[in-house]
């Protein structure tokens, strides 16, 4: 058995990841090219299946503005089960989403969204049977990072968070705190990032009343290739908690996995890619060392079928 030997498209190189401030949905999800359409196909644990093929679990469509325009969701035996529909105006921000619940043909809720970009404001609004049933309206500033956030459900006000954003003479956000009242909860967390003199993140800490998470980020050849995570709990135990590698195009090619700074799994996946870049074969191998120690074993096979405009 080996790992990790990936079969790259020829022009690699020439591909750079997105990793933050996404211009669209391809970005975001790691895709390269003008991807029109991508079925998803996946296994349950081959553990105990390990002939079992993998089935169609979901089938995305895109615009040729490279956001969602429609999804096919399916269960565990293939079968349909739920079609999302989502609209965009002229400036390519979305602004519905219609769920059909295919298993009965009905509709089972619609997310607006509508902009006031005037006054930075944006609403979200979720209908169930034709009746409000959700809102969610967000404040946000000339950066557009949001300010305020008040949610709605059934007229009454169930939660509000303020927004506390600082940021260095780059415009990135160096720090924000969040002062949350959630059904007259109140508590508050931050976040806090350093950038190194490229302009790149390589620490984000984030903070609550009970535990402390660090992500190490680090980069070679203006490319994330591995984030190290700890957890901080309340006794002040500073704790390992995930190694992640990434290869070249941002896709996870090995973790570590921890318990209390004890390794507790390891996870290799191998990929085969297309011309453009994107994977269309995943293979994911998991060794376990908690409970006890097992030999490297295929856990699930995932396999995408893309189109592209």
């Amino acid at each position: 058995m080996f790992f990790n030997c990936t079969t790259a498209p020829k022009d690699q190189k020439d591909l750079t990841p997105v990793y933050f401030d996404f211009e669209n949905a391809l970005q975001e999800k790691n895709l390269y090219g003008n991807v029109k359409r991508i079925e998803y196909y996946k296994t349950e644990s081959l553990i105990t299946q390990k002939t079992k093929e993998p089935i169609l679990n979901k089938i995305e469509e895109y615009t040729n503005f490279g956001e969602i325009e429609k999804v096919e969701r399916y269960n565990q035996r293939g079968n349909l089960i739920q079609i999302d529909h989502l609209e965009y105006n002229d400036k390519n921000d979305w602004i519905k989403t219609i769920s059909i619940d295919k298993t009965s043909n009905s509709i089972t809720s619609t997310r607006v969204v509508k902009y006031d970009s005037t006054h930075n404001i944006h609403k979200r609004l979720v209908y169930k049977n034709d009746t409000l049933n959700y809102q969610s309206v967000t404040y946000s500033n000339n950066n557009n990072d949001p300010l305020k956030n008040i949610v709605i459900k059934k007229n009454d006000t169930v939660a509000i968070v303020d927004f506390e954003h600082r940021y260095n003479s780059k415009n990135q956000i160096i720090f924000t705190k969040r002062n949350v009242i959630d059904d007259n909860y109140k508590y508050s967390n931050s976040e806090k990032n350093i950038y190194d003199d490229n302009n790149r993140l390589i620490k984000c800490i984030y903070l609550n009343e009970v535990v402390k998470s660090e992500g190490i980020y680090d980069w070679k050849q203006g490319r994330i290739i591995q984030i190290t995570s700890y957890l901080t709990s309340s006794d002040s135990i500073r704790n390992i908690s995930n190694i992640t590698k990434f290869d070249s195009l941002n896709n996870t090619t090995y973790s570590k996995e921890f318990e209390d700074s004890d390794l507790k799994n390891e996870i290799k996946i191998d990929y085969e890619f297309d011309e453009n870049g994107n994977w269309i074969n995943k293979t994911v191998y998991r060794k376990k060392h908690k409970p006890e120690l097992t030999d490297f074993e295929v856990i699930n096979v995932y396999r995408r079928k893309i189109g592209y405009w």
